[in-house]
């Protein structure tokens, strides 16, 4: 009986020295538990510390009262205050009139309601500095909610400089409007590649006649809707010369505004290379050159009249006048036939001589004034021109007309001859040609005049100050709504040609 006594005195000391161990262990992993939340939370906290030490950004927390709880150096630099000249203060001091007081509504809203308006990020406000000046700030909230009560948290970012960018930038397209307007001249950008999407400076629109909802338009509405029939394949292969050689766009075409009315306008681009080299967008420059174009069509038609009475008059004038000088002789040599055979020679010598004054004046005349003032006046001038060009420089010039092309306006057959003219000269002077043919065609109610040679072709490029020969020729024929190409033959040689439409 002891030792039963005895065993179970044993057994109940063994189970609480267990149940003692137990709660010691328990007591242990609580303490190491703690220790371990505390060293966490050191952690934690030394994190943010060295988080709000080294933010470029300012870092600010406030109360639901407005007070201020944490200023971070960053934020001390921006607005000059020191952390312990701020804390405790109300956060209005940041802020001058009447950005202190929305901002009191804000919180006193917030509080009152829950409405969350002044929770956001990125919202523009002004702030103070401790020396009384005003600057912009980026601000973003967020609230925190604590057991007990409520703190903001704000990110403040200086925008000084971008603000000073966005002005800049506003004054400097301010006097580019106001330049564009000024000049008369435009400027639009063509997006490539897939959307092709054209956008348009406000003279540009002005200039196109259209309403400023309309921008944007792809490429082929603005060929379809804009540019004139005519001169639409031009525009579309010189946009598509750019894009695959990369060499700026220069052309001159015609416009039709919604009004129905013709203009012309002047457009320059470049082209714009990706990373990948290709072209990604055309930007360029829109000008309405109608005005110059009447002024420089008047010039040369008063130009051409000149010429005209000039060749008139010496064909008119001096050449009947020297027409009556040789009479004269003539007449003064019969009568001295008989009586001095020495001086009627010399009268006939002297006839001659007038003759050839009157052949040098008619071909002045007829370089003056050569077409004739009828529908066959073109073919009979460059027939003339051919048969002229043989005859002075040895060579073979002919005329391949296979049906007649009649021009009733002699304006428009006079700028086809002369040029005509100076591409034969040109296919002489640089070419070296040693044949030329001058072709005269009407296909598909288009005049074609086409000028071959077989010389040793034409400078792809030309020094500035070469070429006049070629830009009044590519002049001329837009002067009759034409236009004029430049063709190197396969087989050597060159090619100019001009066409134009015609009615019928």
């Amino acid at each position: 009986m002891i030792s039963k006594r005895v065993s179970r005195k044993k057994s109940k000391r063994g189970l609480e020295a267990r149940r003692k161990a137990g709660a010691l262990r328990s007591r242990l992993a609580g303490v190491i538990e703690r220790t371990g939340a505390e060293e966490a939370l050191r952690n934690n906290e030394a994190r943010l510390s060295a988080i709000l030490e080294t933010a470029v950004e300012g870092i600010i927390t406030i109360d639901e009262c407005g007070l201020l709880e944490l200023f971070n150096p960053a934020a001390a630099r921006m607005f000059g205050y020191t952390s312990a000249e701020v804390i405790g203060q109300n956060v209005s001091l940041l802020m001058p009139l009447p950005h202190r007081e929305q901002h009191n509504v804000y919180i006193a809203n917030y509080l009152a309601t829950g409405e969350r308006k002044i929770i956001g990020i990125g919202r523009e406000i002004v702030g103070r500095r401790k020396d009384g000046s005003d600057f912009p700030l980026e601000l973003s909230v967020s609230e925190v909610q604590l057991a007990n009560r409520r703190i903001f948290t704000g990110i403040l970012r200086d925008i000084t400089e971008r603000k000073r960018a966005e002005e800049a930038l506003r004054c400097s397209e301010a006097n580019l409007v106001h330049a564009q307007k000024v000049a008369h001249v435009g400027s639009y950008e063509l997006n490539l590649p897939g959307t092709e999407r054209l956008h348009w400076s406000a003279e540009t629109f002005r200039i196109l006649g259209l309403n400023p909802l309309d921008k944007e338009l792809s490429f082929e509405d603005y060929l379809a809707r804009v540019v004139h029939r005519d001169d639409r394949a031009r525009v579309r292969e010189g946009v598509e010369r750019t894009l695959h050689q990369g060499t700026p766009y220069d052309i001159e075409y015609r416009i039709v505004r919604p009004d129905g009315s013709v203009h012309y306008v002047h457009s320059m681009a470049e082209p714009v290379m990706g990373p990948d080299k290709n072209v990604i967008k055309l930007v360029g420059s829109l000008q309405d050159v109608s005005e110059r174009r009447e002024l420089e069509k008047k010039i040369l038609e008063i130009s051409e009249r000149e010429q005209n009475r000039i060749g008139q008059d010496l064909h008119d004038g001096l050449c009947q006048h020297l027409a009556g000088i040789e009479f004269r002789i003539l007449s003064l040599k019969q009568k001295l036939e008989g009586k001095s055979r020495k001086q009627a020679a010399e009268t006939t010598e002297l006839a001659k001589l007038v003759r050839q004054g009157i052949d040098q004046a008619r071909t002045l005349a007829r370089g003056l004034s050569p077409v004739m003032l009828d529908t066959h006046g073109l073919m009979d001038a460059l027939k003339d021109l051919a048969a002229s060009t043989e005859k002075v420089f040895k060579i073979s010039c002919s005329l391949n007309c296979p049906i007649p092309v009649l021009i009733r306006d002699n304006a428009v057959a006079t700028h086809l001859y002369r040029i005509a003219q100076e591409a034969v000269h040109n296919a002489i002077r640089h070419g070296k040609a040693k044949s030329v043919v001058i072709y005269l065609l009407k296909q598909n109610h288009r005049i074609v005049l086409i000028v071959k040679d077989d010389g040793v072709g034409f400078p792809r490029k030309l020094r500035k100050h070469k070429g006049m020969g070629l830009r009044l020729m590519q002049y001329r024929a837009r002067m009759v709504g034409g236009s004029l190409v430049v063709q190197h033959e396969p087989d050597g040689g060159t090619s100019i040609i001009c066409s134009l439409r015609v009615g019928g």
